[in-house]
C-alpha cells in the first residue's frame, strides 16, 4: 500500500499543479494533514461545495456517511447513486452494508444477491460485507461459504484458521487471543480481521483494544489524498451489527473521540445513528 499511496500522491501533486480549483482535486485533498475532528468537518464542507460538479458524487458522499456512522442518510445518497447507475456493483455492495448496519438483514442479503450478478462488484468488499451480515444472524453456513476470500496470503490463512472455529466460540476466542498476541498480526488488515472475529466470538473488550490499535496506527488523514482502503478498515466496521456490544463499552466513547467523530458530530449538528448527545458534554452509544 505504501507504493500505491506514493504513486497516488505524485499523481495528485501533478493534478493540483495543473488545476488546483478543479472539484475533484479539491475533494481528493480535503482535510489532508488536519487533526481528525477537523478532517471530517473539512471533508463534508468540500463535499457540499462540489455537489453537482463531481462524477458519482452521491455514491462518494454516501460512503462518507457510512464511515461517519450515518447509515440512514447514506442509504438515501446511495439510492440516488443507484438510480444513475443501476448496474454498478460497487454501489450495490455499499447499499447492502447500509441495510445491514440499519439492522435490515433481509434487505442486505437481497442487495448482496443482486450485487453478485453485476459488473464492477469489488470481490473483497463483497465477501467482507456478506461475512459480517452472516455474523449478524450467526449463520454458520454462510460464514463458511464466504471463506476464504483473497486479500493476501497471510490474511487468507488467518481467516481460514479462525473460520474453522466459528461454531465453537470458546475455542474461537482462545485462537483469536493467541493471534492478537503475535506481533506479526498487528498489520492493518490482520488487526481488522481479528477485531471483527473477536466481536463475533463474544469478546468485545479485546475487540475494542484491537480497534484502538488500528486507530492509533492509521495514517490516511496525514496523507495528501483521501484513501478509501484505510477508511474502510478503520471506520466502516464500527457500525456493523456484530460490533453492538463493543459500542456499548465505555471505552468505545474514547475510541470515537480519538477518531474525530464526536467533534464532527457536535459541530455538524448531526450525530451518527448509534451515538447521541447527553447534555452539552457527554454522549452515549449503542
Amino acid at each position: 500500500m505504501s507504493e500505491l499511496r506514493k504513486n497516488a500522491e505524485q499523481a495528485y501533486d501533478e493534478a493540483r499543479s495543473l488545476a488546483p480549483d478543479h472539484p475533484m482535486v479539491l475533494l481528493l485533498g480535503a482535510g489532508a494533514g488536519l487533526g481528525l475532528e477537523q478532517y471530517w468537518i473539512e471533508r463534508e464542507r468540500v463535499y457540499k461545495q462540489v455537489q453537482g460538479a463531481v462524477p458519482d458524487w452521491d455514491f462518494s458522499y454516501g460512503r462518507f456517511l457510512l464511515f461517519t456512522g450515518r447509515a440512514r442518510a447514506a442509504l438515501a445518497a446511495l439510492g440516488q447513486a443507484r438510480q444513475s447507475d443501476p448496474l454498478n456493483g460497487v454501489i450495490a455492495v455499499n447499499i447492502a452494508d447500509a441495510y445491514a448496519i440499519m439492522g435490515n438483514i433481509q434487505a442486505a442479503l437481497e442487495e448482496l444477491e443482486r450485487a453478485a450478478t453485476l459488473h464492477q462488484t469489488p470481490q473483497v468488499l463483497f465477501a467482507i460485507i456478506t461475512l459480517q451480515t452472516a455474523m449478524a444472524v450467526n449463520d454458520i453456513q454462510a460464514i463458511h461459504t464466504q471463506l476464504p476470500f483473497k486479500i493476501n496470503n497471510v490474511s487468507d490463512a488467518l481467516n481460514r484458521e479462525i473460520a474453522s472455529l466459528a461454531s465453537d466460540k470458546p475455542a474461537l476466542r482462545a485462537a483469536l487471543q493467541r493471534a492478537w498476541s503475535d506481533p506479526a498480526n498487528r498489520t492493518l488488515i490482520n488487526s481488522f480481521t481479528i477485531a471483527m472475529w473477536l466481536a463475533y466470538a463474544g469478546d468485545p473488550a479485546l475487540a475494542l483494544e484491537v480497534l484502538n490499535g488500528i486507530a492509533t496506527t492509521h495514517v490516511y488523514n496525514k496523507a495528501q489524498v483521501w484513501t478509501i482502503y484505510d477508511a474502510d478498515v478503520t471506520y466502516r466496521p464500527l457500525w456493523w451489527p456484530v460490533m453492538r456490544d463493543v459500542r456499548r463499552l465505555p471505552g468505545f466513547k474514547d475510541l470515537v473521540r480519538k477518531l474525530g467523530l464526536v467533534g464532527y458530530w457536535r459541530k455538524s449538528g448531526t450525530w451518527g445513528d448509534f451515538c447521541r448527545p447527553v447534555g452539552e458534554e457527554d454522549f452515549e452509544c449503542e
